[in-house]
């Protein structure tokens, strides 16, 4: 049963398995905190019990280090962090991370993907299958996922992160067989701007080594 408890900012750490799927920037710390300020925390930490009076974040580590920042600067009244305390296992709080992140709408598709990659890293799951299962996704879109991270050249990845090059341009290049051939498609694609349609309308040929 999950508790709702206070719990010191010493106590809480990060765990080196954490889903951080989105860079954690002083600016936007500092923007949060500020927030944190004025109105409070609006939506709870989880954290999961470590032993010894310790607890492992689960999720909320942009609210964490925002509350640290205030504490830093506002003193005592921010030693402790409104939290909901969950007895799960390391595994449990993966799981808990993934479909967290697939739920929120403010996570671009790249961010997604990525935890993903990151879930599959933690080393907890036998199978694309079993990680798939445990989210509720197919092992397909599980595989597709990761791969975008194993199969592309990393100025592709790259664009993708950065909005250049959109989720639904990443099937055309599962198509070709070599990264040279991926990298004239990303080429073509971000020279002339092509959408998706565009996309699927350019020649197999034109990829092609020469």
């Amino acid at each position: 049963m999950d508790k709702l408890e206070t719990i010191l900012l010493e106590a809480i750490s990060i765990p080196e398995d954490h889903l951080r799927v989105q860079s954690v920037g002083e600016k936007e710390l500092k923007k949060l905190s500020e927030s944190i300020l004025l109105a409070g925390l609006l939506v709870r930490i989880i954290v999961r019990p470590a032993g010894k009076g310790r607890y492992e974040l689960v999720d909320g580590e942009r609210r964490l280090r925002a509350y640290r920042m205030l504490f830093e600067k506002e003193g005592q009244k921010w030693i402790g962090i409104p939290a909901i305390v969950q007895e799960i296992s390391p595994k449990e709080a993966i799981r808990r991370q993934v479909v967290i992140n697939e739920n929120r709408k403010d996570l671009t598709p790249f961010e997604k993907c990525k935890g993903f990659k990151l879930a599959w890293e933690t080393g907890y799951f036998q199978s694309f299958r079993e990680l798939g299962a445990v989210v509720g996704k197919s092992h397909t879109t599980v595989s597709r996922a990761i791969n975008v991270f194993e199969v592309l050249p990393p100025e592709v990845v790259n664009a993708f992160e950065s909005g250049k090059i959109k989720q639904t341009h990443l099937r055309f290049f599962s198509r070709l067989k070599n990264r040279e051939m991926k990298r004239r498609l990303f080429r073509a694609i971000t020279k002339e701007n092509l959408n998706s349609a565009d996309t699927r309308e350019l020649p197999t040929g034109s990829m092609s080594v020469g």
